[in-house]
């Protein structure tokens, strides 16, 4: 009885093994439908995107062509504080990079407390 017992519940552990590795299979098959699936939906939101973007290009072209005689936005605190800090920079390092530059510039910016900044 007991040599019966062992045998079925081989058998039974067998069938479940099968069971399992079939519905691994099928899980891995929906996964590789639904990844090709992402693919092309991401192929067309890029398209849009794209699309997108070259409409605003034309709009913003539009808009420059429409009014050339228009003020300027006036330069933010940073770019008035990077225009001074270049020539002091340069002027003491005449052979700096322009990226070695920017970076000095930007870590000065950080260094500055907020009211400085709004100056």
């Amino acid at each position: 009885m007991e040599i019966y017992k062992r045998k079925k519940d081989e058998e039974a552990a067998s069938l479940h093994k099968e069971e399992e590795e079939e519905q691994m299979k099928i899980q891995k098959q929906e996964a590789l439908q639904l990844h090709k699936n992402k693919k092309k939906t991401a192929g067309n939101i890029i398209k849009k995107t794209k699309e997108n973007c070259l409409k605003k290009k034309k709009k913003q072209k539009e808009e420059q062509i429409s009014d050339p005689k228009r003020p300027k936005k006036p330069a933010s605190a940073f770019f008035l504080f990077r225009k001074e800090m270049r020539k002091e920079l340069l002027l003491e390092r005449p052979s700096i990079s322009y990226s070695t530059l920017n970076v000095l510039i930007s870590v000065k910016w950080k260094e500055l407390n907020e009211a400085d900044k709004q100056l």
